[in-house]
């Protein structure tokens, strides 16, 4: 889970943070919050801000609670993609938790990534949450709230990111990246669910929508293989993600949902029968379950695999 610099948090983000804030300061603010969201929304950012305001700094200031060196706080995340949090990194965030503080008036620590706690690791940290130490905060950072366990979830204060207005969300990253075209902008804003972090991302690193190569591989005007070629230069995850997006709207299409206009990619799947397509579907959602997990499948192998399936998806069976 990236970490954005911490100049000034975006608006969507300013009502969780004064919330926070005055939670604290009518000492209402249980020793626990978990921050969750879709991902891409800054959640992360959000922890950042807050953890540094309550060890007495202020992210206006241009520093990042993830990368300040201060004995009181403690920043843990995986340490690389399909990484976990282990057990000893948990035992070392319930030691530091109940050292006396040295400079702030609170020893705070945030895990970033929460979801990838291996079980032992989040048996370990239950034990902090049910006896919390006085003076001490915990936030944990989710973008998959549904994959942490219940008993973790229920003794954690929730502060859920919510989606700000879809116009204003492209507005903001507009001007952030302005040299990208309107129209790129929006259809990249559909492939990662409007997420405006993960947005500005892909469009600093000039990607381009794959929705035309969806349809000329559909249309046997693309080689697969090639495709895999481009496409395995970057994260598998996020392509599997941004592919998923298009079925339920060409299915939509199908049953009259005049609000849906993707004609080019209906086209190239008119042979495709809806069965097909819900099948493909469930293997993308297959696969996103395997790259988002840690037994660290060859995401190469597997995208070539997805990919001569979907040339073949309007063959007969």
């Amino acid at each position: 889970m990236n970490t954005p610099a911490n100049a000034q948090l975006p608006p969507w983000l300013e009502p969780a943070f004064a919330s926070l804030v005055a939670a604290f300061d009518a000492n209402r603010l249980p020793h626990a919050v978990l921050i969750h969201g879709p991902g891409g929304w800054g959640e992360a950012l959000l922890a950042d801000a807050f953890a540094l305001h309550l060890i007495g700094r202020d992210y206006r200031d241009g520093l990042s609670a993830a990368a300040v060196a201060h004995p009181d706080l403690r920043w843990l995340a995986p340490e690389g993609a399909g990484e976990q949090i282990k057990i000893d990194s948990v035992r070392g965030v319930a030691d530091f938790m109940v050292q006396t503080p040295q400079i702030a008036p609170r020893k705070v620590a945030v895990l970033a990534g929460a979801e990838t706690l291996n079980p032992y690791a989040a048996n370990a940290l239950l034990k902090t949450l049910e006896e919390p130490p006085q003076n001490s905060y915990l936030i944990l950072v989710t973008d998959a709230l549904s994959e942490l366990l219940p008993t973790l979830r229920s003794r954690c204060q929730l502060i859920a990111i919510r989606p700000s207005s879809i116009t204003a969300i492209l507005d903001w990253v507009q001007a952030r990246v302005p040299g990208a075209s309107a129209e790129r902008v929006a259809a990249l804003a559909f492939e990662y669910g409007d997420a405006p972090y993960r947005l500005i991302a892909a469009l600093e690193r000039e990607e381009q929508p794959i929705m035309a190569q969806l349809c000329n591989i559909a249309l046997r005007k693309l080689e697969p293989l090639q495709t895999a070629d481009a496409w395995g230069r970057g994260s598998t995850l996020e392509i599997v993600e941004r592919w998923m997006r298009y079925l339920p709207l060409v299915l939509a299409r199908r049953h009259g949902d005049a609000t849906v206009d993707w004609q080019l990619l209906c086209d190239a799947l008119a042979r495709a029968s809806s069965r097909r397509l819900l099948s493909f579907w469930g293997q993308l959602a297959e696969a996103r379950g395997l790259l988002r997990g840690t037994t660290n499948p060859n995401a190469r192998l597997l995208l070539e695999a997805l990919l001569m399936d979907w040339r073949d998806i309007a063959l007969p069976m």
